[in-house]
């Protein structure tokens, strides 16, 4: 299946930018449908329905096309050396310019059976190698080595180019890497260049050349004897003062019963001296809470004072204790009462 061009002010041409979202749909799925079946540009009538499943009643949407330049009917003739549309077409429609970006059927079926014949001499020679019957590539062979140790070469970069590129050619072909030359591949220094030979660019390198090793960042659990060294207590004694062997012992517990990948660390002791530093923080703010007088509660009447104090009008008299009794509300006035029995 070929490849389809388009160019990055695609969207933004005079042509293009001014269509409906349905014909910019039609215009570019009819692009993607001539290249996939081959057709150079062309759209019979009967598989307009079949150019673009999303647009309901695509020849509502053709005398848009046709009016902008970007469709052609059947029988025209245009004068654009890239246009497809020279007259034979019987009915149907053809994309301006189509081979602009895109290729011609014939250029495709060529490239296709080209390919398909470099994959076949390919195979016939890796059997012939594995019969024994192996024998050196010709120079300048399809894998573009030109010199040097070519069965090798043809393993190493022929063996990855036929199991990537099938035996239909997709044209035009994805960018690919830089040449250093036609039929030439630039020098690889996997492979010692271009007609090198891989283990005398091996033996050139040197220990400087050697990648340094790789430090481990998996990390470890903290190990059942891990015990707080006298460097790890003077700390504490500066930075965690209101901490102790208590809370070495939580920590202890805490992650010794952490499962998995967050049980490890690479660093306990920093992990420590961290756990240390919130518990001190943590402290230090319990202390300052505890040193703050507790708000005063204040009652109905206390409330009621203040706002006849901001009315400016005289002192209310204080409410007696009511104390609720068996159904009988008492003062806290002794021999007195509101309610009760007579004397």
């Amino acid at each position: 299946m070929p490849w389809v061009r388009f160019d990055d002010q695609y969207p933004i041409h005079r042509k293009v930018a001014a269509l409906s979202d349905a014909a910019y749909r039609l215009h570019s799925a009819a692009i993607f449908w001539c290249a996939r079946n081959l057709t150079d540009g062309w759209v019979p009538e009967d598989d307009l329905d079949q150019v673009c499943a999303q647009v309901r009643n695509p020849t509502k949407f053709l005398p848009e096309l046709l009016r902008r330049g970007l469709f052609h009917e059947a029988g025209y003739e245009c004068d654009s050396e890239d246009c497809p549309a020279d007259g034979t077409q019987t009915d149907g429609w053809v994309v301006h310019d189509y081979h602009h970006y895109q290729p011609t059927k014939k250029k495709v079926v060529a490239e296709r059976r080209a390919n398909a014949e470099r994959q076949k001499r390919f195979r016939d020679r890796q059997k012939a190698e594995a019969a024994g019957e192996g024998h050196p590539a010709p120079e300048g062979n399809d894998f573009g080595n030109t010199g040097g140790n070519a069965p090798d070469h043809a393993r190493s970069n022929g063996g990855g180019n036929a199991r990537s590129n099938g035996v239909t050619n997709d044209a035009p072909s994805r960018p690919g890497p830089s040449l250093g030359g036609e039929g030439t591949q630039s020098p690889s220094p996997s492979a010692g260049g271009a007609g090198g030979n891989a283990d005398a660019g091996a033996s050139d390198r040197t220990d400087a050349d050697a990648k340094p090793p790789k430090t481990s960042t998996r990390g470890t659990r903290v190990p059942e004897d891990f015990t707080p060294t006298t460097e790890m207590k003077a700390w504490a004694r500066e930075k965690a003062p209101l901490c102790g062997l208590r809370d070495h012992e939580a920590f202890m517990d805490y992650w010794l019963s952490t499962p998995g990948a967050k049980g490890r660390k690479l660093d306990w002791v920093r992990t420590w001296k961290s756990w240390m530093r919130k518990e001190q923080e943590r402290r230090e703010v319990e202390q300052h809470r505890a040193r703050r007088p507790a708000p005063q509660q204040t009652t109905t009447t206390d409330r009621v004072q203040g706002w006849l104090d901001l009315a400016g009008a005289p002192e209310a008299p204080p409410a007696p204790n009511v104390i609720e009794l068996e159904g009988t509300e008492w003062t806290d006035e002794p021999g007195t009462s509101t309610s009760g029995p007579a004397a």
